[in-house]
Order: C-alpha cells, then structure tokens, then sequence
C-alpha cells in the first residue's frame, strides 16, 4: 500500500520519492498527536493571538461598536415564577435575571439555568 501511496503522491504533487516519503512520514508523525513543524516562541505568541482574536464589529471610524443584548421578558418572568414557588423551601438567590438562579437548600447550593433552545 505505502509503493502505490507513493506512486500516487509523486505522480499529484509532482514531487520525489524521497520527498512523497517525507510527506508520509510527516502525515503519520500528525496522526499520532506530534507536530513537525514547531514555531518558535515569537511565532507561537502571535499564532495564539490571531487564534484568540474576538469578533468584534468596528465601525468605519475605528470604534468598536458593542452589541446590545435583546430583553426577552418571557424568560424573565418564568425565572421570577420560579423563584415566587422555591422561596417558600429554599433561599433563592438571582445571579442572572434572564438565566439564572441559585438554591440554598438542605444545606447544599443548587444553580438553575434556563435556556431556550434555538428553533
């Protein structure tokens, strides 16, 4: 199989035996988790950074425009249901108006989080 890989890869890539066979080598070297091809440290940071960058939105002028979360009362009001019935067994605590709450109970701290799905 590694005779027609080689083949293949010399015939593709228009390149050596001996370079289709460092191509296979490297591949199975990437397979196993090892990189053979390591930065240096300057290189690493900036591959991180880019790696890291935000999608932020910058209008024409240079700032960089923050965007306003939606208000969606429905979830705010099943939180406070929720915490009208709970508050009779346990303290509740509100961490996130929309999304979430704490439990005391028994002791013990229980976190509930209220998500709604997409469609």
């Amino acid at each position: 199989m590694d005779e027609k890989r080689i083949a293949f890869l010399m015939a593709t890539l228009d390149c050596t035996r001996a370079e289709a066979m460092d191509i296979i080598a490297k591949d199975a070297e990437i397979d196993k988790g090892g990189n053979p091809f390591p930065l240096t440290k300057e290189k690493e940071k900036a591959s991180k950074a880019m790696r890291s960058a935000g999608r932020r939105v910058v209008d024409p002028a240079g700032k960089v425009q923050v965007r306003e979360r939606k208000k969606n009362p429905d979830k705010e009001k099943l939180i406070a249901e929720i915490v009208t019935a709970l508050s009779s067994i346990a303290k509740v605590e509100i961490d996130n108006v929309e999304r979430e709450i704490h439990l005391f109970y028994n002791d013990k701290k229980y976190r509930v989080v209220l998500s709604e799905p997409r469609k």
